[in-house]
């Protein structure tokens, strides 16, 4: 299984690395667990790996989940604007967020738009990630 996971992941790289040119502006794209553990990524140079850690992942999933006890519904995404970059973070396909860094003024509604291609094409690692959780609650049941 630790096999068929990793070789999941490793396509699952490949194909935002390819998403990750499609838009002009997009520094980096990140899908991680609730808990902010990064499973894929790309980024380009603009964007430094210490920029995006598990830390800021994880503070933005939980903010969205805070977020969605408004009463106003759930929250599909959080989209944060800085002086050097603008951050989106999707959480509309748990366990599987995704959080795309780019410049200011890159295109918002493009960056939505790519988040529907990769909510479909994040589907054999959202199947992964699932397996991996239910066999980790089952193994612990049986100790």
């Amino acid at each position: 299984q630790n096999l068929y996971f990793s070789i999941v992941m490793a396509v699952g790289d490949e194909f935002i690395a390819r998403c990750l040119s499609r838009l002009p502006g997009l520094f980096g794209i990140f899908v991680s667990d609730k808990d902010g553990c990064i499973i894929c990524k790309a980024y380009t140079d603009e964007l430094k790996d210490s920029c995006v850690d598990s830390t800021l992942l994880a503070d933005l999933t939980l903010s969205s989940e805070q977020a969605s006890k408004l009463m106003l519904g759930a929250n599909k995404y959080v989209c944060s604007l800085y002086k050097n970059m603008q951050m989106i973070h999707f959480s509309q396909d748990a366990p599987l967020f995704v959080t795309m860094v780019a410049a200011p003024g890159a295109n918002i509604g493009s960056m939505l738009q790519l988040q529907e291609t990769l909510q479909a094409q994040l589907q054999p690692i959202k199947s992964a990630v699932l397996d991996t959780l239910q066999s980790a609650a089952e193994s612990e049941m049986n100790q």
